[in-house]
């Protein structure tokens, strides 16, 4: 895999889980009718900084598009960007100390897969809640307030992931030949 690859599958991916942060979160869904609109709330300026919870805000615009609704929330996708990105770069540098020789030869170094388990270990952030709800389990009170630090223990997990990747010899995601 070249260089241009490993960051284009990185974006993909990164894309991927914006997407899905979304549409976890309830701001992007699919309506049962097709439409075109758009309307943005009459308050918005009083609405944009209200939290549904710790990281989540109100959204102060909705936009359908065909059957795709979005609440548009900017501080949701703004968190929301910002972990995609963490996990594009994250994914990206495993990638890229996974294709270094010496990373790559028997006995060698496994550290670049294990630099990238934070990026696949975020997920949680947004779908834990989720999935604990879905099983229906007793203890759910006693992890709600868990829940809301999941977003930024992430983002802190991800950001030490990617100067760990760094410090074994990770290229910049940006300005890596091809």
């Amino acid at each position: 895999m070249t260089a241009t690859t490993a960051r284009r599958l990185a974006i993909a991916l990164g894309g991927a889980y914006l997407v899905g942060y979304l549409i976890v979160i309830g701001d992007l869904s699919l309506a049962r009718t097709s439409g075109w609109h758009g309307a943005v709330a009459a308050a918005w300026h009083e609405m944009w900084l209200k939290a549904r919870s710790l990281v989540q805000f109100e959204a102060i615009a909705q936009l359908q598009a065909g059957r795709v609704v979005w609440l548009i929330s900017p501080l949701n996708l703004a968190i929301a960007s910002v972990i995609a990105a963490l996990v594009a770069i994250n994914i990206h540098g495993a990638i890229e100390i996974r294709r270094q020789p010496a990373a790559c030869r028997p006995g060698g170094s496994s550290a670049g897969l294990v630099a990238g388990l934070p990026a696949l270990l975020a997920g949680g952030a947004c779908c834990a809640p989720a999935l604990i709800i879905l099983l229906g389990l007793p203890a759910l009170g006693a992890f709600a307030g868990l829940f809301g630090w999941l977003v930024p223990v992430s983002i802190a997990l991800l950001v030490a992931s990617r100067w760990w990747q760094r410090r074994l010899g990770a290229p910049g995601f940006v300005g890596t030949a091809g």
